[in-house]
């Protein structure tokens, strides 16, 4: 797959990641809407619609930040508000809307994660936003109807199931088996073990903890 900008995190692409993973409509509804205008009341209409699209969605697009929501819609008419309202008037934009799980993901992500220093590359930052925000969003986002794809690995990665750390020893009468513990696993937070669960969390770790031992949390 490719990104319309591979070197900072962005929405745009964190979706384009989620539905190249399997989140794909009509797990996670999108759509989108063609010469769109918004006032700075907040009111939008638009001249074309495609896809899904509905109240509590989320926007992006020409003039937009990426925690602007529809909060109101009709499909019939195109017409709906937005929260929060642009401190300037969008006229003529293409919109993408997408399920507010994805925007939920994506902000806690890319505000947790580090920045890069100079000399890594910038995509190494990138994919490890998107992977903290996939295992997020196993986490937090609901089905549609008829839809059984976030419980289903909720279920196969045992996301409800507590982690109090990770297996050093192993036996019964006749067997026994040891691992050794690196010390990275030996201080891990309950949050951080809880990443362990899915190969997004554990992409996501191993690039936090390429910043080396003092990291809190992760050392």
């Amino acid at each position: 797959m490719s990104f319309t900008n591979p070197t900072t995190p962005n929405l745009t692409d964190f979706a384009a990641f989620v539905y190249a993973n399997g989140a794909s409509s009509p797990v996670l509804p999108f759509g989108s809407m063609g010469t769109v205008a918004i006032d700075t009341s907040g009111n939008l209409t638009a001249a074309t619609q495609s896809g899904t699209v509905s109240a509590g969605m989320a926007l992006v697009g020409t003039g937009l930040i990426d925690t602007t929501y529809l909060s109101t819609y009709s499909p019939t008419s195109f017409t709906g508000t937005v929260s929060p309202v642009p401190s300037s008037a969008v006229s003529d934009a293409t919109v993408a809307a997408w399920s507010p799980y994805l925007a939920w993901a994506f902000n806690q992500a890319s505000g947790a994660n580090l920045n890069p220093p100079p000399f890594l590359t910038p995509i190494i930052w990138v994919l490890a936003t998107y992977n903290y925000g996939m295992h997020l969003l196993l986490k937090i986002a609901q089905d549609q109807p008829n839809q059984s794809f976030f419980q289903n690995l909720r279920t196969q990665f045992k996301l409800g199931s507590f982690l109090a750390g990770v297996l050093s020893n192993a036996s019964d009468e006749g067997t026994g088996a040891a691992i050794v513990v690196a010390d990275p696993f030996k201080n891990l937070s309950l949050g951080n073990l809880d990443l362990l669960k899915t190969p997004y969390g554990r992409e996501y770790l191993a690039y936090i903890q390429s910043y080396g031992p003092t990291i809190v949390g992760v050392s």
